[in-house]
């Protein structure tokens, strides 16, 4: 199976639906659930991406969103 890294970019294209590149991350996660690619990402990626979008999206959204996303990676 292959592995894909995710970034940061992706994450936050994937959580706050950012056109036109949404699109992209949103075939990317599906991939992964049709177990055709594996993903993972840093610790890091996933810091920085609570820390941009806490700006923008609710607190409790966004720690949703997140805790759903790891289940992909």
């Amino acid at each position: 199976m292959k592995r894909v890294f995710v970034d940061t970019n992706i994450l936050i294209d994937l959580i706050a639906d950012r056109k036109p590149f949404s699109k992209f991350a949103v075939e990317i996660f599906k991939m992964a659930e049709d177990k055709k690619i594996k993903l993972f990402t840093s610790s890091h990626s996933i810091a920085i991406t609570h820390y941009l979008l806490k700006k923008y999206i609710g607190e409790k959204e966004l720690l949703l969103a997140l805790f759903v996303m790891q289940h992909y990676i």
